[in-house]
């Protein structure tokens, strides 16, 4: 019977290979929240201040919403979320 010998170096190599390959099975979730912000008669709300709050860290963000009351928040990592928006002259 004949032996199969590999190097310490080719195993490594073609370790390397595997994981480098597999990368982007290891990628975290990531995920985004976006609306729009309307008063109660439908209307949109542009230039309204809206902040998410990471429940679990505290962490906040904010942003305004645009001309057509709409907002976005890109690259959210799991958790729960608490979205509020303001603006002079409405309820929150």
């Amino acid at each position: 019977m004949t032996r199969l010998r590999v190097s310490n170096g080719l195993v490594l190599a073609a370790l390397a290979g595997v994981l480098l390959a597999s990368s982007p099975l290891f990628a975290q979730f990531h995920s985004a929240i976006e609306g729009t912000v309307t008063d109660s008669s439908g209307a949109a709300v542009p230039a309204a201040q809206v902040v998410l709050t990471n429940q679990d860290t505290g962490v906040s963000q904010t942003t305004v919403s645009n001309d057509t009351g709409a907002y976005h928040f890109p690259s959210l990592g799991l958790g729960k979320y608490t979205l509020t928006a303001t603006k002079q002259g409405f309820q929150t």
